[in-house]
């Protein structure tokens, strides 16, 4: 609204938050609004290493054939399974047409040089996946996502690390994990509000979980994808976008209208602070 009435410009705008993890929401909302923005000082949330090694575990449960989460998160966190065995995994799977996950099902794998304790390794994996698989097809994305970070090992791996940079990490997981639970929320208001507009229930009725319909991690990753491929409209000049920075970051720069997301108690200033 300001940017109409007062003829600011979107560089005009900061939106300063306490740590890295609350961009997501933000990221989201201006996305929705195709509104630019640029993260001072890091990446933006779904380009973080520790997400992305997260959402390659989604895809691959949705999608036991994506070969590119397969590679990805095959040794995330550190099961023994190096490059040796990935490349001997891939061609077994270039051998037999199939994709990478398939292909350590093979009767025939020591033949690419793979050892026995190799395929047991990458089968024990293949098997992990393959039953959270199952499970995505039937229970809701928040219950698959969480079953998943703990399995796989990776909310741990990230816990284990008490650096900052480590805490942060296992932070941006946890920010992910919250956000499958928000969309669930956010799909199920949406059922909600169309049976009332069909006359289908009235207001100020209550649905209960098994009333509503199962939001799968499926269906969450579809919803990234699409928020991913917005086109955010830039003018001429592609630095005029909000930006978007930690308060640390902020320190020594300027803005006409800045805004401060999450004051909230024990966030900022936060619990380790006090």
């Amino acid at each position: 609204s300001r940017i109409q009435s007062e003829h600011a410009q979107y560089q005009d705008f900061a939106i300063l938050y306490r740590t890295n993890a609350q961009s997501r929401a933000i990221e989201e909302a201006l996305r929705k609004r195709n509104l630019p923005y640029v993260i001072y000082s890091g990446n933006s949330f779904f380009e973080r290493a520790e997400v992305k090694d997260m959402m390659a575990y989604f895809k691959l449960v949705v999608n036991l054939n994506d070969d590119e989460s397969f590679k990805r998160i095959v040794n995330k966190p550190a099961r023994g399974i190096g490059d040796t065995s990935l490349t001997a995994l891939t061609a077994a799977a270039s051998n037999h047409k199939v994709s990478l996950f398939k292909a350590a099902y093979s009767d025939d794998l020591e033949i690419f040089g793979l050892k026995p304790a190799a395929v047991k390794k990458i089968r024990e994996f293949c098997d992990m996946i393959a039953k959270l698989c199952l499970r995505s097809t039937r229970e809701d994305a928040y219950t698959v996502a969480a079953a998943v970070a703990m399995e796989s090992g990776l909310l741990m791996f990230y816990k284990s690390d008490t650096s900052i940079e480590g805490q942060s990490r296992t932070a941006n997981v946890e920010e992910l994990l919250n956000s499958v639970k928000l969309f669930i929320e956010e799909k199920h208001g949406e059922y909600v509000e169309e049976m009332q507009m069909e006359g289908m229930l009235e207001d100020g009725t209550e649905l209960t979980a098994p009333d509503m319909p199962v939001v799968t991690l499926g269906d969450y990753l579809e919803n990234v994808s699409l928020l991913s491929a917005v086109d955010l409209e830039d003018d001429e000049d592609s630095s005029n976008k909000v930006t978007l920075m930690t308060v640390h970051s902020s320190k020594g720069l300027e803005f006409p209208n800045v805004y401060l997301a999450g004051m909230e108690d024990g966030l900022f200033p936060s619990y380790m602070t006090i």
